[in-house]
């Protein structure tokens, strides 16, 4: 390092860098050519997100009023540790498109865009550092496909990151296909495929480690819960793991716990007028949860409005403790709510941070 750090070992710099937040590395990033080489190196990046993981963590919230996982309208982002609403700085991108939201991992968020009539993309997206990256979707060609989903993840121990394209032409076919975006040959794979009982993936997924998790789903009506299917990134291989009878309930989610992952059951709960906690993200020991309530005012076709609380469940406590709510003066719903993490992520030409 340079004339900026001449009165510190390099190894000191390099622990106090570690160990400071995402905002402070990109910002000293701008303060020398040095300390921007070391600091944007795959092996700082990779050092600061294991320290630094889960120490500021954030809700994202996708709203949108359009029913259905399909497209968000709005963006939310709220700090965990006090509950505050925090800027979000949105791409011009999103603002001129309609969105959904894939997935996120590494501190990274995975949307896929669609903005007629250009051709759908999936665009990876780091809020800290506003740096964006896109890629070619195959949707286009399984548009009336039952089963039509992507993923997004990192691999295991490296800085090489995936898309993944699941899909069916029919419930009821025993196979899934599936193909991989490799974003270093700047392609999709071609279509593999495996038999499996499954006939519905849910659209929400888990990535861990490199391994990405879907519930699947079966029977006549395709409300029968069979099991939990798992795909390797690293490998391209499926997984698939029964689900216990005991295990079923009215609700059921895949969620991050503690470098892994862990399926929650929730029995159905009414509360007031429709009311029902959904466990979403889980910190330690602490389970954060949305609520949605709906209600109309004045006559039957007078404007509605949506009220959205996030809620943390203690094991201790009979009832869980409402953090924060917020509303809007008309019918909408909470499409996604993510935990995302800020990382330096995202390739090594991270701008500095304003």
């Amino acid at each position: 390092m340079d004339d900026h750090s001449h009165h510190f070992p390099t190894e000191l710099l390099w622990k106090i860098f570690v160990k400071s937040d995402a905002k402070t590395v990109g910002r000293c990033r701008a303060l020398s050519r040095a300390w921007d080489m070391q600091l944007k190196s795959p092996k700082f990046v990779m050092q600061h997100w294991e320290v630094n993981n889960f120490k500021r963590c954030n809700a994202i919230l996708g709203v949108g009023r359009n029913q259905g996982n399909s497209n968000s309208e709005w963006f939310f982002k709220y700090v965990l540790e006090n509950i505050t609403q925090a800027q979000l700085n949105i791409p011009i991108l999103i603002n001129q498109a309609r969105y959904s939201m894939v997935g996120a991992d590494h501190g990274v968020i995975c949307l896929e865009i669609n903005r007629p009539p250009h051709p759908s993309r999936l665009m990876l997206w780091n809020p800290l550092t506003n740096k964006t990256k896109c890629a070619p979707v195959k949707t286009s060609k399984h548009t009336n496909y039952d089963v039509c989903l992507y993923s997004f993840g990192f691999l295991k121990d490296s800085m090489d990151y995936r898309f993944v394209h699941v899909y069916k032409r029919n419930f009821r076919d025993t196979q899934i296909r599936w193909s991989i975006f490799h974003p270093k040959k700047i392609s999709w794979s071609k279509s593999m495929s495996f038999n499996s009982s499954v006939s519905k993936l849910d659209p929400d997924n888990v990535v861990e480690k490199g391994v990405v998790y879907w519930i699947g789903w079966g029977g006549d009506e395709l409300d029968d819960l069979l099991m939990v299917i798992s795909l390797d990134m690293s490998v391209n291989k499926f997984y698939e793991t029964n689900v216990p009878s005991e295990a079923k309930a009215d609700h059921h989610v895949l969620t991050n716990i503690h470098g892994d992952v862990g399926f929650l059951t929730q029995t159905k709960v009414e509360l007031g007028t429709g009311l029902m906690y959904n466990p979403t993200i889980v910190i330690g020991e602490d389970i954060f949860s949305i609520t949605e309530a709906h209600a109309r005012f004045g006559c039957s076709n007078a404007s509605q409005r949506t009220g959205v609380i996030i809620s943390k469940h203690d094991h201790d406590k009979d009832r869980p403790e409402d953090l924060m709510s917020q509303s809007w003066k008309i019918n909408v719903a909470v499409k996604t709510m993510i935990l995302h993490c800020d990382s330096l992520f995202l390739g090594d030409d991270i701008p500095a941070i304003e």
